[in-house]
C-alpha cells in the first residue's frame, strides 16, 4: 500500500522517498509503499559447476520447475538400477545446485520420459512409455516438499504403444495437454487434454493432430494467443517435412488448425519454445536437409495458424539432443545442443527480434559427449538449469553410458524496478533526499521532466548525410574533432583514412573532402581511428595481426601535415577481430571493441595517450556482449564516460550501457538498444558512431550505403509528443518492454502525466 503523507492536492500526493529522488524523473511505487526513481542493475553472465545427481548410467532425462517450491525436479531412467523410473529434486543456490535423495516412481522404464508443472494444481507430472506394462501411455503426479518428493499411483492415458510423450500446461485454461506418436494407431500424432486433482488426471477424447506419421514432437503454450502449437516430423509426406499446427483448447477436448510447414525434409531433435517478450515461437531443430546443422525459425500465431520468417543457423555442425529454456527476465531464450563434431555441450542466447532470430557468442558447457538433455529456468533463482547425461571418465567412457548431470547458467542481462503497473507519475518540486518527503505529479497533472544529451532513444535522421564512397567504400569507423570542423572515417578495404572538413562545426552538410593518409603499410583490415584531444596523435586498429598502430601529426587533426607511423603494439593475446578503439578523456586508457569475441576489452596506459608496448597493460577488464550485443564493431562514449555506446554491425543497433564509474567497464549496466537507424536511413550495416561535443548530435556510418549520417539527440522535445518510460529511468518516444506511458508534451520539457 501507498504511504501518502501531508496534504495533497489535485494530480499530486506526497509520499516517502526510498534513495535519492531527483526531480523531473518518472516514479514508481514500490512493495512497502515508498517510492524511487525508475532504475536498474546489470545481471553478469555466469555458469556454475557441473553437479551429478545421479552417479550411474542416467538417460530420458527430463527437468521440471515447481514455482510453489521453488525447485528444480529431475527424472530419469536409471540404468544402474534396472532402469528404473527416478525423480530426484534440486535446490539452486547463486549458481550452485544440490540434490536431496532419487525417489523410485516407476519398475518399468519409464522411456520417453517427460514432465510438466501444472501451477494450478501445484503438481509435477511425469508423461512416459512404460515398457514394464506394453508399452502402454502413462502419467504419475508428485508433490514436493522440501528437498524430497512423493507420488501418487501410476495411471494410463492410453492403451497403446506410445512415443515422443510431450506435454504443455495450459494455464489459461488450466488443463495439461499431452502429445504423443500413437503407434498402434497408425503412428499418428493425437492428443489428450486433462485436467489434474489430487493426484489423478481426468482426459477427454483422444484428437488426432496428424493422420500420418509422426515423430520428434514438441509442444508449447501461446499465451497471448492462447493457443497450443504442436511441432513435429510429418513422415507421412512424400520425402518427408516438419510442421506445426495451432490447437484451441475448449472444455476437455482440443481443436486444430491446417498443418504449416516450415521445412520441406526430415527434421530430428525439434524443440519450441514460446517467447513471451517477442510473442513468438521459437523453433530449434537439426536440418537434416542442411548436413544436420542447428537450425532455428520463427513462428507467429494467428487466429488457428501459423506463419513463419526464414530460417537461421545456430551451428555449423552436427547438432543432436537440442534443449532450449525461455529466460523471463532477460527476455531471450538460452539454448543448448550437443554438438556431434567437438562431442561437446554448447550454449548460445537466442535472441528474437520480429520473424528473425539471433545468436550470441557459443558458450560450452561440458567437453564431454553429452546427450538425454532437457533444460527448465527458474523463475526464483534466474538461472536455466540443464540436465543431461555425461559420457566422462567417470562413467562407462562410451556412447550410451554416462552420469545424469545438471549445469547451471545465466545470462547477462539488464534487471530493472520498473513494470507496467508500479509506474505511478513524475518527481516533482526539487531533489529529495533518502527517506524523506516526496511529491509525485500524478495522472492528468503538469510535471517537468529532465532529457539529457546523448539519448540515443530519442535521435532522428535530420536527412543530413555524407557520400564517403568516392573515397571510400567499406567505412568501418568515425571520429570527429572536439570543435567539430573534423570528421574522419577509417576504410577497411583501402586501409586508409579520411579527412573532411566542416566549414559549420558539427553541420554535416558542410563537409567536403580534405585528405587521406594510407595505414596500408602498418595496418590490414584497418577498421578503428581515434585522437586524443588535441588531434596530434592518431590510433588504428585493425584484425590483420590484431594490433594497435600509432602516429603523430604535426597539425591536430589534420592529415595534409606531417603524419609519422610512432610504434606498433599487439593485441593478439586478447583480441580476435579488433573494429573499433577509443581513448578515455586523459588517456589513461584505451578501449578496443573485439567483434569475434564478442567483448569490449579495457587497458591501462602508463603514459597518457600511449599504447606502444612498454607502456600499454590489459588490466582483465572486459564488458562481454552476451545477451545484448552480439558482433561489436565499435564504440564510444559521453564526455565524462559514465555513459558507453556499442555498436553492433550483427543486430544492426546502437546499445547503451551506464557506468557508475567513468570509463570503468567493471561499473557498467546495461540499459538499452536502439534499432531504429537502419528504418531511419536505409542502410543495413551499421559500422561506427561518435557523438558531437555536447551530446545534441550523434553521427552513424552505413557499411552498406558508405554514407555517414547525422542524427539529433535534442536536450528537449516538441509538444504533441507521446513520451514513454525507458527501464533505465530515461524518457523516450518509443516505448520500451515493458511499455509504460508517461504522458504527452505540452512544451520542450513538461508534458501532462498518465499513468
Amino acid at each position: 500500500m501507498l504511504k501518502r503523507i501531508g496534504a495533497e492536492k489535485s494530480g499530486e500526493f506526497k509520499a516517502i522517498a526510498s534513495g535519492t529522488l531527483p526531480s523531473g524523473k518518472p516514479v514508481v511505487v514500490n512493495s512497502n509503499g515508498t517510492v524511487s526513481v525508475v532504475s536498474g542493475t546489470s545481471v553478469n553472465q555466469a555458469t556454475g559447476s557441473a553437479v551429478v545427481y545421479e552417479s550411474a548410467n542416467s538417460f530420458y532425462n527430463a527437468a521440471v520447475y515447481d514455482s510453489n517450491a521453488q525447485k528444480v525436479v529431475v527424472g530419469y531412467v536409471d540404468g544402474g538400477d534396472s532402469n528404473k523410473g527416478k525423480a530426484v529434486v534440486g535446490t539452486i543456490s547463486g549458481t550452485s545446485i544440490s540434490f536431496g535423495t532419487p525417489v523410485e516412481f516407476s519398475t518399468g522404464a519409464p522411456y520417453y520420459l517427460q514432465g510438466v508443472y501444472d501451477s494450478n494444481a501445484q503438481k509435477v507430472v511425469f508423461f512416459y512409455r512404460d515398457i514394464g506394462n506394453s508399452s502402454y501411455g502413462t502419467y504419475i503426479v508428485g508433490t514436493v516438499s522440501g528437498t524430497s518428493i512423493s507420488f501418487g499411483t501410476a495411471d494410463v492415458y492410453i492403451t497403446s504403444t506410445s512415443f515422443f510423450n510431450v506435454a504443455v500446461y495450459d494455464s489459461i485454461n488450466a488443463k495439461i495437454i499431452v502429445a504423443f506418436r500413437d503407434s498402434d494407431n497408425s503412428n499418428r500424432g493425437s492428443t489428450f487434454v486433462g485436467t489434474l486433482s489430487g493426484t489423478s488426471i481426468s482426459f477427454g477424447s483422444k484428437i488426432y493432430f496428424n493422420n500420418t506419421i509422426t515423430a520428434h514432437i514438441d509442444v508449447v503454450h501461446d499465451t497471448n494467443a492462447q493457443k497450443i502449437v504442436i511441432v513435429y516430423e510429418d513422415q507421412g509426406v512424400s520425402g518427408g517435412g516438419a510442421a506445426a499446427v495451432v490447437g484451441t483448447v475448449s472444455g476437455s477436448t482440443i481443436s486444430f488448425g491446417t498443418e504449416v510447414f516450415f521445412i520441406n525434409n526430415g527434421a530430428e531433435y525439434i524443440k519450441a519454445v514460446y517467447d513471451e517478450s517477442a510473442q513468438k515461437i521459437a523453433i530449434f531443430y537439426q536440418d537434416e536437409g542442411s548436413s544436420d546443422y542447428g537450425t532455428a525459425i520463427v513462428g507467429t500465431v494467428s487466429g488457428t495458424s501459423i506463419s513463419f520468417g526464414s530460417a537461421e543457423v545456430f551451428d555449423t555442425t552436427e547438432v543432436k539432443f537440442i534443449t532450449a529454456a525461455y529466460h523471463a527476465d532477460a527476455k531471450n531464450i538460452i539454448l543448448t545442443w550437443q554438438d556431434n563434431t567437438q562431442t561437446q555441450r554448447e550454449l548460445t542466447v537466442a535472441t528474437i527480434s520480429g520473424t528473425s532470430i539471433s545468436f550470441g557468442s557459443t558458450v560450452v558447457l561440458d567437453t564431454d559427449t553429452t546427450d538425454q538433455a532437457d533444460s527448465v529456468y527458474d523463475s526464483n533463482n534466474k538461472v536455466v538449469v540443464t540436465v543431461y547425461r555425461d559420457a566422462d571418465d567417470k562413467s562407462f567412457g562410451q556412447p550410451g553410458y554416462g552420469y545424469g548431470t545438471a549445469i547451471l547458467f545465466r545470462p547477462g542481462y539488464f534487471s530493472t524496478n520498473l513494470t507496467s503497473e508500479n509506474y505511478i507519475g513524475i518527481s516533482k518540486g526539487g531533489a529529495v533526499a533518502d527517506t524523506k518527503g516526496a511529491t509525485v505529479g500524478t495522472k492528468g497533472s503538469v510535471a517537468e521532466i529532465v532529457q539529457a544529451p546523448y539519448d540515443i532513444f530519442n535521435s532522428t535522421y535530420n536527412s543530413v548525410s555524407l557520400d564517403v564512397s568516392g573515397q571510400g567504400q567499406d567505412p568501418m569507423d568515425i571520429d570527429i574533432s572536439p570543435d567539430g570542423t573534423r570528421l574522419f572515417t577509417v576504410d577497411r578495404a583501402q586501409d586508409k583514412v579520411f579527412q573532411y572538413n566542416l566549414s559549420t562545426a558539427f553541420d554535416l552538410s558542410t563537409a567536403i573532402f580534405a585528405d587521406f593518409y594510407s595505414v596500408s603499410g602498418e595496418q590490414g583490415n584497418a577498421s578503428g581511428v581515434t585522437f586524443n584531444p588535441s588531434g596530434t596523435i592518431m590510433l588504428i586498429c585493425g584484425y590483420s595481426g590484431h594490433e594497435l598502430n600509432r602516429y603523430s601529426l604535426s597539425t591536430g587533426f589534420d592529415l595534409n601535415s606531417t603524419v609519422t607511423h610512432l610504434d606498433t603494439t599487439s593485441i593478439i593475446s586478447q583480441t580476435n577481430q579488433a573494429q573499433g578503439v577509443r581513448f578515455n578523456n586523459n588517456g589513461s586508457k584505451v578501449f578496443v571493441a573485439d567483434n569475434q569475441s564478442d567483448r569490449i576489452i579495457e587497458y591501462d596506459l602508463s603514459s597518457a595517450y600511449d599504447t606502444s608496448t612498454s607502456s600499454l597493460s590489459f588490466n582483465s577488464v572486459v564488458l562481454s556482449g552476451s545477451g545484448t550485443f552480439a558482433t561489436p564493431q565499435g564504440l564510444t562514449f559521453n564526455n565524462d564516460g559514465t555513459k558507453l555506446f556499442v555498436v553492433d554491425g550483427g543486430l544492426d543497433g546502437l546499445y547503451e550501457y551506464n557506468l557508475t564509474t567513468g570509463f570503468d567497464l567493471s561499473s557498467a549496466s546495461y540499459s538499452g538498444v536502439n534499432k531504429d537507424f537502419l528504418t531511419q536511413v536505409g542502410d543495413n550495416a551499421i559500422a561506427g558512431a561518435v557523438f558531437s561535443a555536447d551530446g545534441t548530435k550523434l553521427y552513424v556510418a552505413g557499411g552498406a550505403t558508405d554514407s555517414v549520417y547525422e542524427f539529433d539527440t535534442p536536450a528537449s522535445l516538441t509538444a504533441g509528443q507521446s513520451v514513454y518510460v525507458r527501464t533505465n529511468g530515461n524518457f523516450s518516444l518509443t516505448a520500451g518492454s515493458p511499455s509504460v506511458l508517461a504522458g504527452t508534451t505540452i512544451a520542450a520539457t513538461e508534458l501532462v502525466v498518465k499513468t
